[in-house]
Formats: structure tokens, C-alpha cells, sequence
């Protein structure tokens, strides 16, 4: 439409069964192009737009309809707890399913450990029905999260109600401990520590710790085992030299590439045995052969 001596003048009305536009009161007049910024609750809206030039002449109506849905309504709340692993945590974040039946996702929100949320962009999501999300093992600091709700047209509600704040404390740089520590005995009196590896990424080394049971261990000194340069899930260690017949203890312990060993004191308990069993006194052997038994 070219604007030059021409006005254009718009009218609304939200359609119900006996709802008609409007035309006698305009609600914008313009001599240029326009937006349409109203902020509309939810339901059906027809617009009417016509020209009418400096003489008086009038163009025909075109109308548009327009069906306005809101955004989702917000979670009544987030919760949270924490899920340690080692001097640091992770933050399980968990809530009831929105009542709404078109929800599509949740979207995460959260800080970098200090500072208000980042509602940029999400750090992550949960498609419906989900109802609970597990952060990455955080470092040390002053953290927020939000949950939003997204509905299946891509609506995202914007609460600042559910944020909720939580402090991670990993002043001391521990590592997460080995956990499933096992002590099997093996042939010639040795024993097999096995361990399920640390879940921190920066691990140099695991030692081993040992003792006999009733007295405890002894953390003085102990058998370093270097982390293999590809990723495992389970690490072993035979261990020999140990006085048969009686318990030990072993111990685990994980240490990172800042020389930084965590304190864990979960004991692994086995009785070494090198005895062999008693041998076979006597053999006897039969063959079947023509359908006679034939001894050896």
C-alpha cells in the first residue's frame, strides 16, 4: 500500500458467537506501516483494515483472524536435593507434571556458580512427561536454577518464582572416591583388589591401602596403581606377599592431577589362601566298546 495521501484505519474484535467487528470505531489510524503490538488474552481476534484517500474514497476491508493462545502456566514448584560425589555435588532437580495437557518440555535455567540466571538459552531440557533433571558434578560455588514450562506451540512461560538457590562446597579439591571396592583371593596366596573407577575426569593415580582387618589400616605408604590413559570403568591390582590364614583390609583411594587425594575409608576385606586342595587318591576309567565295558 503506498501511504502517500491515504490513511489506514483498523478495527478489532475478539469473535465470540455473536461478536462482529466494529467498524464505526476504529482503534489505529496511520498514514505508514504498522505493527500490531496488543497484548491479547487468550481466543479468536478478526482485524479489519481499509484505505481511504484525501478525497473521502474508501477501499474494500481485508480481515485477518488471529488466534491468541498464552503462554503455559508455571510449575506450582522446583525442588532439589543434592547427590554427593566425593567434597562436590550434583543437583537433582525434580517437580509435579504441569496440569496443562499440551506441555511439550521443561526448560533448565541456571547461573555459573554465582550471579543471577542465564535465560538465554537453557542449559537443558526435559521432554514431557519427564518431571526430574540431574546437573553435571559442579565445582564449588553459589548456584540457581529455574524451571519453564514449554507448551507444544513453542510457548515459554517466563516465572522468576521457582528459582531456587543452593551452595556447592568443594573447598578442599577432593577428588570423587573409587566405589564397588572388592578384595577376592587368587592362587599363590595373592589377593585382587577391583574397584569401580572415580567419576571425576582429572584422576592421575589410585593407591591402595592395606592392613590386617582387627588392627586396621595403615595409610603411611601404599601401592600406587597410574590411571590408563584411555577410560575404564573398573581397575584391578593383585596384591601378594600377605600372611595367609588371617583377614586383610584394603582401602582405595583416588587422587587427581593437582596431587589432591580424597579420604574415603571404605574397607574391602578377603583371607588370602595359597594351600592347594588335597589331591585325586585314586582314578578309574571305563570304556565302552563293542557293548562290553572294558576297565583302565
Amino acid at each position: 500500500m503506498d501511504p502517500s495521501g491515504t490513511s489506514s484505519f483498523l478495527s478489532k474484535c475478539k469473535f465470540t458467537a455473536d461478536a462482529v467487528i466494529n467498524y464505526d470505531r476504529p482503534v489505529y489510524t496511520t498514514t505508514d506501516s504498522f505493527y500490531i503490538t496488543d497484548v491479547l488474552a487468550d481466543g479468536t481476534y478478526y482485524y479489519a483494515i481499509k484505505a481511504v484517500d484525501e478525497a473521502g474514497n474508501v477501499s474494500p476491508y481485508r480481515i485477518r483472524k488471529i488466534v491468541a493462545r498464552g503462554a503455559p502456566s508455571p510449575l506450582d514448584k522446583v525442588n532439589y536435593s543434592f547427590i554427593p560425589s566425593g567434597d562436590t555435588a550434583s543437583i537433582y532437580l525434580y517437580w509435579d507434571a504441569s496440569s496443562e495437557s499440551d506441555i511439550n518440555r521443561y526448560n533448565i535455567y541456571c547461573n555459573t556458580g554465582s550471579g543471577d540466571i542465564n535465560y538465554a538459552s537453557p542449559t537443558g531440557y526435559v521432554l514431557a512427561p519427564g518431571t526430574s533433571w540431574t546437573s553435571d558434578v559442579l565445582p564449588s560455588g553459589n548456584w540457581k536454577f529455574n524451571v519453564r514450562c514449554v507448551d507444544a506451540s513453542g510457548f515459554e512461560e517466563v516465572n522468576f518464582k521457582n528459582e531456587i538457590s543452593c551452595t556447592v562446597d568443594n573447598t578442599s579439591g577432593k577428588p570423587a572416591p573409587p566405589t564397588s571396592v572388592t578384595a577376592t583371593p587368587i592362587a599363590n596366596g595373592d589377593m585382587r583388589i577391583r574397584w569401580k573407577t572415580s567419576t571425576s575426569s582429572d584422576i592421575k593415580k589410585y593407591t591402595i591401602y592395606k592392613g590386617i582387618y582387627a588392627s586396621g589400616i595403615t595409610y603411611a605408604s601404599g601401592i600406587d596403581v597410574p590411571k590408563p590413559s584411555y577410560p575404564v570403568t573398573y581397575m584391578s591390582h593383585d596384591i601378594s606377599g600377605l600372611t595367609e590364614g588371617i583377614m586383610w583390609g584394603f582401602v582405595v583411594r583416588a587422587t587427581n592431577e593437582a596431587g589432591v587425594q580424597e579420604t574415603n575409608t571404605n574397607i574391602a576385606s578377603g583371607i588370602p589362601d595359597s594351600t592347594a586342595p588335597s589331591g585325586v587318591s585314586s582314578i578309574t576309567a571305563t570304556e565302552t566298546r563293542g557293548g562290553r565295558v572294558v576297565s583302565i
